[in-house]
This record gives structure tokens, C-alpha cells and sequence, in this order.
């Protein structure tokens, strides 16, 4: 009896991006092979399909391979976001991830105020939360 091949997911924990793709892929039920990845020891097989070397990134049976989260989450959940949540997902990709990479990693960036970043971080939480009540 021949087994199914499933979808390969390479994922690093921590990584927002990855965090989303793997969220939309659980509450589809969506079947992988789930790769935990340590990003300063990429594995092989992941740069060669995909040698830019981020994650998440998603190889179907068919040898396509998807490298954008939210492309995944569309392949998984087949759906397009609306105009609102088009607009929630900039926001976080652009504002929140700006000012949070700031505050968790201020040595690689000049001149950083983490109290300023993470306040700043926090007006997107709490625009989010409101949203979302």
C-alpha cells in the first residue's frame, strides 16, 4: 500500500511568520510534514528549494514550492483576505514587526529606544484588541 505524500512545512518557532502559517495550517486541519528548522543550521534540502533561506516555506507533493506565509495561508484555507483584514495584515507585517524587532534585538540597529519601540508595538496590540472585542 503506496503512502500519501505530504506537503513539507520548514518552520523555525519563533518566527511570526512561521507562527501564522502554522496556525492557518492547524485550524484547517491541514496534513504536513512539519520540519522545525535552527535557522543558523539550515538543512540542505530546504535551500535547495528555496535558497533565499527563510521560513516558512511549503513544498507541495507536486514539487511547487510556496515561500510567503500568507501565500501559505491561502493555500491552506483557500481564501482571500478582505479589504479589513488585508489592512490588519500590513499593519503587523509593516508597524508591529518594525518597532517589535527593535525592541527584542536593539544591538542591531543604531540609536534605538526600546521603551519607545515597545510602546509603540503595544498602540498596534491595543488597536488589535479593540478590534477584535
Amino acid at each position: 500500500m503506496a503512502t500519501e505524500q505530504l506537503p513539507i512545512l520548514y518552520s523555525f518557532r519563533r518566527c511570526p511568520y512561521a507562527m501564522r502559517a502554522r496556525m492557518a495550517i492547524v485550524r484547517q486541519d491541514f496534513k504536513v510534514e512539519h520540519r522545525e528548522v535552527i535557522l543558523r543550521d539550515r538543512p540542505l534540502h530546504m535551500m535547495q528549494i528555496s535558497p533565499k533561506g527563510t521560513v516558512p516555506i511549503l513544498q507541495l507533493p507536486n514539487g511547487e514550492v510556496i515561500e510567503e506565509s500568507l501565500e501559505i495561508m491561502q493555500h491552506v484555507r483557500d481564501w482571500q483576505p478582505s479589504v479589513e483584514e488585508s489592512s490588519w495584515i500590513e499593519r503587523n507585517d509593516l508597524e508591529f514587526k518594525h518597532h517589535l524587532d527593535r525592541y527584542k534585538y536593539p544591538n542591531r540597529y543604531e540609536d534605538i529606544d526600546v521603551i519607545e519601540q515597545r510602546n509603540a508595538a503595544v498602540n498596534y496590540l491595543d488597536d488589535l484588541d479593540t478590534n477584535l472585542q
